[in-house]
């Protein structure tokens, strides 16, 4: 079985259908997510300007999907805050390079960030 962690920025395409979402439910992926993912997802519907009902409704989703909660280990979260990432994209970039596994990421900026650890 393949996994991936699954950034925010690339769960949004979730809602819309993708290869990412078939394979999950196919059985194909395990999706990895820190314990904020809820909470940064959350952020993001709301700074694109979803209504707080929709935000609520798409949180309660979240948490049924059974995304396997894990956090990286505080040297590996460390080393990604010494090179200057935010603590969020941090926490996600930390994660993928200590599972050794890809990270899936739309939003560009955060892209060109991690562009040392492998991508779908």
């Amino acid at each position: 079985m393949r996994r991936v962690v699954l950034h925010p920025s690339a769960f949004v395409d979730w809602f819309g259908g993708s290869e990412l979402r078939a394979d999950f439910e196919a059985g194909q992926l395990l999706v990895v997510v820190p314990t904020s993912f809820v909470a940064d997802t959350m952020g993001l519907l709301a700074a694109r300007g979803w209504p707080a009902d929709r935000i609520e409704r798409a949180a309660g989703e979240i948490r049924l999907l059974g995304f396997q909660l894990t956090e990286p280990p505080d040297s590996e979260l460390a080393m990604w805050l010494a090179r200057g990432k935010p603590s969020a994209a941090a926490t996600y970039a930390a994660l993928a390079s200590s599972l050794d596994t890809p990270i899936a990421v739309r939003d560009e900026e955060l892209r060109r960030a991690l562009r040392t650890l492998p991508q779908l």
